[in-house]
């Protein structure tokens, strides 16, 4: 198979201290692409069940952390919080799963407030990220020889988090925080697709 990757907006994953990435997830190489764009590990939100088919031992080495979504992980979310106030780079999948266009939250699609809540306790703004194509790597395809898909990834503005509220107003907060997220990855998903029409290199 024959990538062709655009970047746009890509100094924004190269920058300085902690970053919390959350990407659109209407693939399954999503992680692979943006580990090939950051320059330092991403410690990856991966659900409970990805670690027990088989190469949970592989993920643990490689510094994933392990989210079981049936339940309140407040096991998880120290070990996010600790590895942003070491300057590290953690990635979470707001979407919760793999999904197809009509359902992702770049086209409006819903998303799970945890990546809110850890960015609302650990103060790190949210870099909303769009990567489109990726789901036509999934069809049989794709993978012919000569093949070739095209892929683009746009990371958007930073979601910045209000200080953090007295106990009762956090989940009001939150949910804010997660409607402030949603459109910005409306907005990045409409900065792309403009940007994709362009001539030219993209920018990285």
């Amino acid at each position: 198979m024959n990538v062709d990757l655009r970047v746009f907006g890509g100094e924004r994953l190269r920058a300085p201290g902690p970053l919390l990435i959350a990407p659109t997830h209407m693939g399954h190489v999503e992680p692979m692409l943006l580990s090939g764009e950051i320059e330092r590990p991403i410690h990856w939100v991966a659900r409970t069940g990805l670690f027990r088919i088989g190469w949970g031992w592989a993920m643990r080495a490689a510094g994933t952390i392990e989210l079981d979504q049936h339940r309140i992980c407040t096991q998880t979310l120290r070990l996010c919080i600790q590895r942003l106030q070491q300057g590290r780079v953690v990635g979470m999948f707001p979407e919760g799963k793999v999904t197809c266009t009509r359902t992702s939250v770049a086209f409006g699609g819903p998303l799970y407030g945890g990546t809110a809540l850890l960015s609302l306790r650990s103060g790190v703004p949210i870099l909303p990220i769009v990567v489109l194509g990726t789901d036509e790597m999934v069809t049989v395809e794709s993978w012919f020889p000569g093949a070739r898909t095209r892929v683009a990834i746009g990371v958007g503005e930073p979601v910045v988090p209000p200080p953090l509220p007295a106990r009762p107003m956090r989940r009001a907060a939150r949910r804010a925080l997660t409607e402030q997220l949603a459109l910005g990855f409306q907005k990045t998903r409409l900065e792309l697709t403009a940007a994709m029409e362009q001539p030219g290199p993209a920018v990285r």
